[in-house]
């Protein structure tokens, strides 16, 4: 239960809120608070992933010497390929399922919007990274 939580706890987080958002109209009320949704979105993505280095190197007993910037290339390309997961879904709900279109209304006004989310899944899983390794340097 406990490597459960460490994996998926932010991201169930991160979800409720944005499916309370969605009930109560957050999103169109303050049209900025998809930004920090999508940040909060690539840290818990970012969290996963360097739960998921951990688990990995520890079941290969693993030495943690691979280096920063493949981690980081690793890590912030897991947040990416999330992302762009999640735009598609997005896209594909306004596409293809109409009565979700008329119940929340169109997720995807624009390629603008979609790079906008995309910028924050990436700064949210880049400034993770970068906190783990300030806050994790000496841990295993």
């Amino acid at each position: 239960m406990k490597v459960f939580f460490r994996l998926f706890g932010a991201a169930i987080l991160v979800f409720a809120v944005h499916l309370c958002a969605e009930h109560f109209g957050v999103y169109g009320i303050w049209t900025w608070s998809d930004g920090p949704m999508h940040f909060a979105g690539g840290v818990a993505m970012a969290i996963m992933a360097l739960e998921l280095e951990r688990l990995v190197l520890k079941r290969a007993q693993a030495s943690s010497s691979i280096p920063t910037l493949y981690r980081f290339v690793a890590i912030v390309g897991f947040v990416a390929i999330i992302g762009i997961a999640w735009e598609w879904f997005e896209y594909g709900l306004d596409h293809y399922v109409t009565f979700v279109r008329d119940m929340i209304g169109i997720s995807q006004p624009s390629i603008g919007d979609t790079m906008a989310d995309l910028f924050f899944d990436l700064a949210g899983g880049t400034c993770t990274f970068i906190l783990s390794l300030v806050f994790f340097r000496h841990k295993n």
